[in-house]
């Protein structure tokens, strides 16, 4: 499909070939695609509302419902993707970038570059902190203006390794300096 000729999706759950879920997948397989996408469903169970909303699902709405409440969600969502459309292009007019290929390689290195100045701010705050025995996971988040779930993700994500392991790694690097 041209995901520039479709404003939304609306699909239910429960389908003969293809549920729902798996639509809902295929088209949330591709980051570029900003397409909403809405559940309008005889399904009430949490655990698949928790599922639809976990594979990127932009509204769930159960049946029997209200039309106006359906429309006023279905109008939403095409403003909001309008907006985010605007948004999209903006940034692609900012950038220079007209397909997608050279788009991938400035978003990759936009993050590499981000990658690397967080990386190296916090190896400055974990050296100027080895002399401190009583240091944290959420201190050191604290010191680098993030929450403690997300310093955890970009440690884990940057380096390959939890916070603790991290901080032994540049402990023993440093041990291994005054040695030499």
């Amino acid at each position: 499909f041209d995901r520039d000729e479709i404003d939304l999706v609306i699909s239910d759950i429960g389908m003969p070939v293809m549920d729902g879920f798996e639509l809902l997948r295929r088209v949330r397989q591709d980051r570029q695609n900003l397409i909403p996408f809405l559940f309008l469903t005889a399904h009430t169970d949490k655990h698949e509302v928790v599922q639809a909303l976990l594979l990127g699902v932009d509204a769930y709405v159960t049946k029997p419902f209200e039309s106006d409440e359906f429309e006023a969600r279905v109008q939403g969502l095409l403003a909001n993707n309008a907006r985010r459309r605007v948004a999209y292009a903006q940034m692609i007019r900012e950038t220079g970038v007209v397909d997608g290929e050279d788009q991938e390689q400035v978003l990759a290195e936009r993050d590499s570059s981000f990658r690397s100045r967080w990386l190296k701010e916090l190896q400055l705050i974990v050296n100027q902190e080895l002399v401190n025995p009583h240091i944290r996971v959420p201190d050191l988040a604290f010191l680098m203006a993030v929450s403690e779930r997300t310093f955890r993700k970009r440690i884990r994500e940057y380096t390959g390794f939890s916070p603790h392991e991290y901080m032994m790694e540049v402990f023993m690097n440093r041990a291994l300096q005054l040695l030499v």
